[in-house]
Parts: C-alpha cells; sequence; structure tokens
C-alpha cells in the first residue's frame, strides 16, 4: 500500500463509485442504488446485503443490469447458524455469489453454504487498504 504497509487491491487505479443506503435496506432502496451507479457506468455491482425473501422490483433490476453486461455480485449470506437458507438477491441467476471462507480456507462458521454459493473468498481476518482516492457519486450527475 502506498503508506508501505497493509495491502492494495487489484486494480488501485479503478475509480470506487458507491451509493449510501438506509440501515434498514428496502426493496426499492437496493433497486435506485443498482440503478444509479449502473447510469454513473459502473461495470460491476457489488451487493453486500440479503434477504431470505424475494422481491419481484429487485430482482428486475438485478436482471436488466445483467442484461447490460454487468457483473452483479452478491453476498451468500451470514445466515449458516439459522438453517443456511438461500439468501437474495445472491441466489438468483446471473448473480456472482461469494461466500466466506477462515484462514484455513475452511467454510466460515457464519457464512451460507448452499447450492446457490458460486465461489467462496478469505471473509475472516482480512487486512484491508484505506484507498488513497475514493470517488464517490453524488446523484445526479456524475463525472
Amino acid at each position: 500500500a502506498a503508506n508501505g504497509s497493509g495491502v492494495m487491491g487489484i486494480f488501485p487505479s479503478v475509480p470506487l463509485v458507491s451509493f449510501g443506503l438506509p440501515p434498514n435496506i428496502s426493496c426499492s432502496a437496493a433497486a435506485n442504488g443498482i440503478v444509479a451507479v449502473i447510469n454513473a457506468k459502473a461495470s460491476v455491482v457489488n451487493l453486500s446485503f440479503g434477504s431470505p425473501a424475494q422481491c419481484f422490483t429487485l430482482f428486475r433490476t438485478v436482471e436488466a443490469a445483467y442484461g447490460a453486461g454487468t457483473l452483479v455480485v452478491a453476498a451468500a449470506g451470514n445466515e449458516a447458524q439459522q438453517g443456511n437458507a438461500p439468501n437474495y438477491p445472491a441466489a438468483w441467476p446471473h448473480v456472482l455469489s461469494v461466500a466466506a471462507v477462515g484462514q484455513t480456507l475452511a467454510p466460515a462458521s457464519f457464512s451460507n453454504s448452499n447450492a446457490a454459493v458460486d465461489i467462496a473468498a478469505p471473509g475472516e481476518a482480512v487486512p484491508v487498504d484505506t484507498p488513497i482516492v475514493l470517488f464517490t457519486c453524488t446523484l445526479p450527475p456524475c463525472s
């Protein structure tokens, strides 16, 4: 990293577009956020939230994003100890569903592990870097 310690991302010069969501994420707020970052030219959308309940509005928005060529990535969920049910939007078609593994590469005790999971990545004790420059989109417009 630029400070001589920590980690650096794979593409540190790539701008990040952020859309803030309220603490209690509604279906419409999530759908509006996806539309906003797509309109800001994001080619990958990370959805670090989920629910065991499906929402048609969010489903159609995710499908539209995929249809426009956007990679939609979503958290598989952290409910493994509460039954491990599929989590949405991660369990929908065309969404890259990501679960967590621990330092031994075994599934993390909290992470969902079901047929909807596409890939697992480190999810415990992960060092993170603070970006030098963070592009935050204030809508509208983004540039």
